[in-house]
């Protein structure tokens, strides 16, 4: 139900290409996943959204959820409920793109289209 309530609520946007860009040096993302098993969609936003959540505006970002603690400092570790875990692993390893960890030169390809993302020069391209 959830997957089917996501989809109508993007079919007004069918015709349309967007993305979404946080702007600025300090920032972060948490992605989070669950399924229709578990918990409805309705209660897995209202919990995420409820879930504790601390960022110190620049490297220090702390996340609970499920009464599982998640701390991260930029250029340092990543904890789970105060366990260090490694992150030697690609940052992207899938269909559109491989790239590892510390890159800052990325680059997507879907459908004959490619996005290329360059931190260092703060650019992105579409071709």
């Amino acid at each position: 139900q959830a997957a089917k309530a996501l989809q109508a609520g993007l079919e007004e946007f069918k015709d349309k290409h967007f993305d979404l860009i946080q702007r600025g040096n300090h920032q972060f993302w948490i992605y989070e996943l669950s399924d229709e098993k578990r918990e409805s969609f309705e209660g897995f936003k209202k919990r995420i959204k409820g879930n504790p959540l601390s960022f110190n505006g620049r490297d220090y970002v702390i996340y609970v959820s499920n009464g599982v603690s998640y701390e991260l400092v930029f250029g340092g570790d990543f904890t789970v409920d105060n366990k260090t875990v490694s992150p030697q692993y690609k940052r992207f390893e899938c269909d559109y793109i491989t790239a590892e960890r510390e890159t800052d030169l990325m680059e997507f390809n879907f459908n004959g289209h490619t996005l290329e993302l360059d931190y260092q020069r703060a650019t992105r391209k579409y071709k």
